[in-house]
């Protein structure tokens, strides 16, 4: 057995469990997350998606068996036993799964499960019946072939020498005439099923593989190019302290305007009680407005924070892999026009991979033509599942069934579209077959579908005359057309915080500052940062910058002559027992002349009693 063949089959294997986990963990949504939170479910997708890319590595060992270095497997046998279990998972185990996760948890187990069993007979009594329909009436097989007449006749001009079977004296003439033909035969049921799964499946394969050829390289270069703008370290530490420092000048202000609303209590007069009213009413109005603003700052940062745990590097690793999937698509799609649809004489005009792969053999480097192969034939498959992840079953301008969406899907989703794709691939590796009918001759993949599934009544209208290659070249084009010229979707965090900036900008942009900065400054609160300002300001030196710091230092130097002024009127007519009240009030500016003679005259009529 070739070891070079073994060891990638179980590297890519174990590489492939791995990306289903990671699949399920990305895609799942969060209500379903978790090991025991519906583990028979996520058990039945894993090994799903592993029996999807296991029929295609296989595709390969089936070639390297029918060179003589593959092990010496029975690969018919092998063929069998893959698609009687796709058939099982297909049939029973996927829908028996999401027949009973989408029935009534109300309900008692057993009337889950006898609606579920219920459900399953239906759906297997459905597929019976369609299954013997096909059997019956489309289970011949019509394989053109061409007979060859020979004739030959010998004339005596002599006597004859029984030493030679033909005497010297003799002559032969030979006769060659040709006819076509069919050679007509009976399928097994195996075969039929196969045909019947593989004709379903490639409706699948044309709509989302035709679709993934395009979409999977243009969504990774796109990717790429919308990538977030990272900060730097030194960035996002001057945003975080910025956020601390407003946080702690509004709890700040915040007391002193709760103490303000108590010193209401206190004033006599209700024309002094109303103004003082109306003003600490449009001072909170102006801190409700800050702590907002500062709220949805608070909330934008952490979603910056978040998207800068994405390692940078995998954005170039999407761009490495969409200029390669762009090369791969490009090689598929001249492949399926020279070697499948344009022939001559009834042969390929040029297969281009065959020849490759051939070529390969031929210098004694087997091992690369099998992994070019198996390169080609997985990506075909990583199209299928993109373009299913992509767009699902769609109804045209109404809605999708069952959307496959990050962190939004739930399990049900999941298994029918892991029966799409299971379907999907049945088609996919005869699709294989046929358009690399060259190097895999002599293969059991092509005694099944070359040789009988291909010539079936009514499933040969559609082989023989291209009609899925040409749909599906012709969609892919349509597709590539129609994403060049779509607008770029973007990641759904990267919108979240657009969104989120957009709004603060028509929400506070220029409101509230003038605001709250006269407030900070007039309450004592020391002002050097608003809600709003970029971050990026803390790291550039100008003149303007120099020019706030001046007008900050005036602002206070004013707000303390003020504050001395209202500490020498204060003085004059408080009491002992509201001496110190009175001094922490001085800082705010509330109170007119007539409401601090208010307050004297009181304390007055306190040292008479």
């Amino acid at each position: 057995m070739d070891i070079f063949l073994l060891i990638m089959t179980i590297i890519v294997g174990v590489l492939l469990i791995f990306c289903n986990i990671y699949i399920l963990g990305v895609y799942c949504h969060p209500e379903d997350k978790g090991f025991g939170a519906n583990a028979y479910c996520k058990l039945i997708v894993v090994v799903g998606f592993t029996l999807s890319w296991g029929q295609v590595l296989m595709v390969p060992l089936d070639v390297s068996n029918s060179r003589g270095y593959g092990g010496g497997f029975d690969m018919m046998t092998v063929w069998y036993v893959i698609y009687i279990i796709v058939l099982v998972f297909i049939s029973f185990i996927i829908p028996t799964a999401q027949f009973y996760y989408e029935s009534d948890d109300e309900k008692s187990m057993c009337e889950r499960l006898t609606q579920t069993i219920a459900m399953e007979f239906v759906m297997i009594l459905l597929m019976g019946v369609f299954q013997c329909i096909f059997y019956l009436f489309c289970s011949q097989a019509s394989v053109p072939i061409t007979v060859l007449y020979y004739g030959s006749s010998v004339a005596n001009n002599g006597m004859v020498n029984f030493d030679y079977v033909i005497p010297q004296n003799y002559f032969v003439t030979v006769s060659q005439s040709t006819q076509q033909a069919n050679l007509k035969f009976n399928v097994s049921l195996y075969i039929s099923i196969m045909a019947f799964l593989s004709f379903i499946g490639y409706f699948f394969l044309v709509l989302f593989g035709g679709m993934g050829l395009s979409a999977l390289p243009i969504d990774l270069l796109r990717s790429y190019r919308s990538r977030p703008t990272f900060k730097t370290s030194k960035q996002a530490f001057a945003k975080k302290n910025q956020l601390k420092e407003m946080t702690q000048k509004l709890i700040d202000l915040s007391e002193k305007i709760q103490e303000d609303l108590l010193e209401i209590k206190y004033q006599k007069g209700f024309w002094a009680r109303r103004k003082m009213n109306n003003k600490s009413s449009a001072e909170f109005q102006v801190f409700s407005e800050a702590v907002l603003q500062l709220d949805d700052e608070h909330q934008l940062f952490k979603m910056e924070l978040d998207i800068a745990t994405t390692n940078p590097l995998i954005y170039y690793a999407k761009l490495l892999l969409g200029f390669f999937g762009i090369i791969i698509s490009l090689v598929w799609w001249v492949h399926i026009l020279l070697a499948v649809l344009i022939k001559k004489n009834g042969f390929p005009i040029y297969a281009l991979l065959d020849k490759m792969f051939l070529k390969l053999e031929s210098i004694g480097v087997s091992f690369l033509a099998v992994a070019f192969f198996t390169m080609f034939t997985l990506y075909l498959l990583w199209c299928t599942m993109k373009g299913n992840f992509k767009i699902g079953i769609a109804i045209p301008f109404l809605f999708t069934i069952h959307p496959m969406r990050p962190n939004e899907t739930w399990m049900n989703s999941f298994l029918f579209n892991l029966n799409i794709i299971l379907i999907t691939t049945v088609a996919l590796v005869q699709f294989v077959s046929k358009c690399f009918s060259q190097y895999m001759r002599y293969t059991e993949l092509d005694q099944i579908y070359g040789r009988q599934v291909e010539y079936l009544e009514f499933y040969k209208y559609f082989y023989t005359n291209n009609v899925f290659e040409i749909a599906l070249l012709c969609w892919s084009g349509l597709s590539a057309i129609y994403f060049i010229y779509k607008s770029q979707e973007k990641p759904k965090l990267l919108l979240e915080i657009e969104q989120q900036k957009t709004k603060m900008e028509k929400q506070y942009k220029g409101k509230n500052e003038i605001e709250l900065q006269e407030l900070l400054i007039k309450k004592g609160v020391n002002k050097r940062d608003i809600p709003g300002q970029d971050n990026d300001n803390n790291d550039k030196k100008s003149t303007k910058g120099k020019d706030k710091k001046g007008k900050e230092e005036k602002d206070l130097e004013k707000g303390k002559s003020k504050e001395k002024e209202k500490d020498k009127d204060k003085d004059k007519g408080k009491s002992k027992g509201k001496e110190k009240a009175e001094t922490e009030m001085s800082v705010y500016d509330f109170y007119d002349n007539e409401a601090e003679k208010n307050k004297s005259k009181k304390g007055d009529s306190k040292k008479k009693k």
